[in-house]
């Protein structure tokens, strides 16, 4: 049987300027997903926002050691 798409077992949201990340906490449809009233949703903001959003030889291993832990706490809870 499938899930339902937003039905996981962590959500990562990207956002850019703060107020990207504003409009998608104030959402009221993206609020009421499980994931997101567990806790269990994390940001890529900041200069991993940036890392991600450059996807390059050098920027990548620097989102792999920044966002990773902050993952991994996510999903420890």
């Amino acid at each position: 049987m499938l899930g339902k798409p937003l039905d996981t077992d962590v959500l990562a949201w990207q956002a850019g300027p703060p107020e990207e990340k504003a409009a998608i906490e104030a959402d009221p449809i993206l609020a009421a997903l499980p994931v997101v009233q567990d806790g269990r949703a994390v940001f890529i903001e900041g200069s991993d926002y940036d890392a991600f959003q450059f996807a390059s030889v050098l920027s990548l291993p620097y989102l792999l050691d920044s966002f990773v832990p902050k993952l991994a706490a996510t999903v420890a809870g």
